[in-house]
């Protein structure tokens, strides 16, 4: 497993554990450049001013909540790279899974539920709650990776480990995924999962020092 980075400042987990708006950014409002000369103002008129495209992070976010990931999607690619991009990873991956769906695509190794997969487990690794808890799904589920009943119950761990997820008090992994995992697991392969949580947990606290 690659070395985990360095852990994001804890207002932005905050704003993603939330994740009931924007996480990022505030939206443009740019005026003409003719503000101080315009002939009539617009209490006057029915005439606004110019206000640009909000091309933001949080915009991009609030376009997947709304089911916009059409729109969301070249937005998200701009800010999925580079470091602190967890959050734009995880909505980015989201939203593929989400345009899979609407396009009906059944292949669970497809191309785009790859790259899915991809961004939400670099943003799993990046130590976002819900992306853990969607890695869970993906391993269990063999979504865009092969399935791992014992690399999800990882997931499982580490998301209920996760700081965020405690100070927060965010919801457990839904009933039905937990009892599918229960079935799918042994008393060894329980134990392997907690080794890997183990191993994760270590490389993470390594690499804040």
């Amino acid at each position: 497993m690659r070395a985990m980075r360095t852990a994001v400042p804890a207002a932005m987990w905050l704003a993603a554990a939330m994740s009931s708006g924007p996480a990022f950014g505030q939206a443009s409002d740019v005026n003409g450049g003719i503000n101080a000369t315009r002939a009539v103002t617009v209490e006057d008129s029915n005439i606004k001013p110019y206000q640009a495209p909000d091309s933001s992070e949080g915009a991009a976010e609030e376009m997947r909540l709304k089911g916009e990931c059409d729109r969301a999607v070249p937005l998200l690619r701009q800010y999925a790279r580079g470091e602190g991009s967890e959050i734009a990873q995880f909505n980015l991956g989201m939203c593929l899974l989400d345009l899979a769906a609407k396009g009906h695509d059944t292949d669970p190794m497809s191309a785009q539920h790859k790259e899915a997969a991809k961004w939400i487990i670099q943003a799993a690794n990046g130590n976002v709650p819900k992306a853990q808890a969607e890695a869970v799904v993906l391993y269990l589920d063999g979504i865009g990776v092969a399935a791992d009943p014992v690399e999800a119950a990882k997931w499982s761990i580490l998301y209920r480990r996760n700081g965020v997820t405690i100070a927060v008090g965010m919801n457990d992994i839904a009933q039905n995924v937990r009892d599918r995992l229960d079935a799918a697991l042994t008393d060894k392969s329980r134990s392997q999962a907690e080794s890997r949580a183990d191993d994760w947990t270590e490389a993470l606290q390594k690499s804040d020092r």
